[in-house]
């Protein structure tokens, strides 16, 4: 799936259409502990990267438009990291105009283009922290008559709103722009370039690691429970105890 440059309004269309299935999964009893934990995790997690991130900047003196630009990208830097630490790939994506005149300002030679090679295990750990915190959260919020199906049903629930939630990060981190050079009408170059995730990858990825979330944070509170001397009562956001 890719939305070509300059079609705001299509990209726009999508993001919202995914944010009201997002929303719609709410209403479904078995996915809702999994909505919420997501929804406070990784909300957590872009709020403390914009603040990090706007401290920096601000106390390097750098200007209002600066904080803007960090205010904005906040979201789109943190989905990235997510996904590509859970394992989906990105891609540099560029027209052949484009690629020609890197090809040419870099002496010639043949400019690699294709999977973003960058270090991924830094990410890695952030996407395990807060599948970690995901997972405790639906755990501890999935109910059900015993530990198999409490187990299930937050495996099942975390599952579904993974793969969802994967595949809006990957759209709305995913970036590209239109390139356009001209003088006095002759147009030297036009084209485009962009980094891309794949967002089979992140439905993929993210339902399976979303399943195995959820099923370690009931396992945990399942086998605390038993440890402690007492059963583990699931409680389910939206008032059934």
């Amino acid at each position: 799936m890719w939305v070509e440059s300059g079609s705001v309004v299509v990209q726009g269309v999508l993001f919202v259409l995914l944010v009201v299935g997002v929303w719609g999964l709410t209403t479904v009893e078995v996915v809702r502990p999994a909505v919420v934990a997501v929804v406070r995790v990784l909300g957590g997690a872009v709020v403390v990267a914009m603040v990090v991130g706007v401290g920096v900047v601000v106390a390097q003196g750098r200007g209002a438009w600066v904080v803007g630009v960090v205010v904005l990208l906040g979201p789109s830097v943190v989905f990235a990291v997510v996904t590509r630490g859970m394992g989906v790939g990105w891609e540099v994506r560029v027209d052949d105009a484009v690629k020609g005149v890197l090809e040419r300002v870099g002496g010639g030679g043949m400019v690699e283009l294709g999977v973003l090679d960058v270090p991924v295990w830094p990410m890695s750990v952030v996407s395990v922290l807060l599948l970690l915190g995901c997972g405790l959260l639906t755990g501890w919020w999935t109910g059900g008559d015993g530990a198999v199906e409490r187990v299930a049903r937050s495996a099942a629930g975390l599952g579904v709103v993974g793969g969802v939630v994967s595949v809006v990060m990957v759209v709305v981190a995913s970036v590209r722009a239109h390139v356009a050079v001209s003088v006095r009408g002759l147009v030297f170059l036009d084209g485009s370039a962009g980094v891309v995730g794949v967002w089979w990858e992140a439905a993929l990825v993210g339902t399976v690691a979303g399943a195995v979330a959820g099923a370690l944070g009931a396992v945990v509170f399942v086998v605390g429970g038993r440890v402690g001397g007492r059963a583990g009562n699931g409680v389910v956001v939206g008032g059934r105890g």
